[in-house]
């Protein structure tokens, strides 16, 4: 991150509404005079972009095959499943994607990985 320079961070859609407001907030805190403008695109943009040069790094989910650039694992969770009382799969102790065929969902665009 550059003093007074435009630094600008890349990220992915579920990124930006979870891990980038409270980073940001918290790195604002200790570095007030640091400027940074956030891009939100799909995952494979967003590595683009940050292989290109027009975002100084990134923050995403996970990044796809071949990357041309460097990565670093900052954290590693898992997916959440919320079903209402009473669904087919409330029972399941591990849902998997396949188990979501033909069911109807609320969650990221359909190019997102996660979807897949």
């Amino acid at each position: 991150m550059i003093d007074g320079a435009d630094n600008r961070l890349a990220a992915s859609p579920g990124m930006s509404v979870g891990v980038v407001p409270d980073a940001l907030r918290l790195f604002s805190q200790s570095h007030p005079s640091v400027h940074v403008t956030v891009q939100i695109n799909d995952t494979s943009t967003i590595t683009k972009w940050t292989a290109a040069g027009y975002c100084d790094f990134a923050l995403s989910s996970f990044v796809p095959d071949p990357h041309p650039v460097e990565r670093l694992l900052l954290h590693r969770g898992r997916a959440v499943c919320l079903l209402p009382e009473g669904h087919r799969l409330a029972g399941k102790r591990k849902i998997r994607s396949s188990d979501l065929a033909g069911e109807s969902f609320i969650s990221l665009t359909p190019t997102t990985r996660l979807r897949s």
